[in-house]
């Protein structure tokens, strides 16, 4: 459940590999959306140099109304199950960290980069299931898979189209490590040996 939230809140939401979207077995949704629920009361929202702050502000007032907005499009399409709430007590630009069920697939909460503190739970019943809806976008950044399962976490590692797959851990992004996306997520690979290309012009000479 630590990694869940971390996938969503770390940052304020305002990170490229951020989890917005949750697939969770059918089965255990409804818990885990509990759970999740529960778990959040824990995340201090507030001045980050304040030691017990878990979550900060959002970076300016153009994002701040931005995530706003999506958080209004998603109320009217999916099931606000906590936050979607501005925190102005706090006398800056805060929102609660915001976790919605029953979302569309065609939702815009589904669909495009909110870079916020949102997270869309999305039910599966098959890892094929879960594939499909994963690669079911325009972006491929990153994933995380959470599994017991050692020959599940190798299926979907395989089969998510995404730059990094991260199996039972999130943002873990060692400097030997390349990291990069594909599709609208951009090309090229930055760390590790790889990103040597990324800044060498290469002369070609034919005589």
């Amino acid at each position: 459940m630590d990694g869940a939230i971390k996938d969503f809140v770390y940052n304020s939401g305002a990170e490229c590999c951020s989890g917005s979207r949750i697939f969770v077995q059918r089965s255990v949704i409804d818990a885990f959306t509990t759970a999740l629920c529960n778990q959040l009361d824990n995340v201090v929202v507030g001045d980050p140099r304040d030691d017990r702050t878990v979550m900060g502000a959002i970076i300016n007032v153009p994002q701040f109304e931005k995530i706003q907005r999506y958080i209004r499009d998603g109320s009217a399409v999916a099931t606000l199950a906590r936050g979607g709430t501005t925190r102005d007590d706090l006398g800056g630009l805060f929102i609660e960290p915001t976790v919605f069920t029953d979302v569309p697939l065609n939702a815009s909460i589904a669909r495009e980069e909110i870079f916020g503190p949102v997270v869309a739970l999305i039910p599966f019943d098959t890892v094929d299931d879960a594939i499909k809806l994963a690669n079911d976008t325009e972006y491929g950044l990153a994933a995380s898979v959470w599994t017991s399962n050692l020959e599940t976490a190798m299926i979907m590692s395989r089969r998510v189209r995404s730059g990094v797959v991260w199996i039972n851990t999130f943002l873990d992004v060692p400097s030997e490590m390349p990291i990069g996306g594909t599709r609208q997520s951009g090309y090229g690979r930055e760390n590790g040996r790889f990103v040597i290309e990324e800044f060498t012009v290469i002369k070609t000479v034919i005589i």
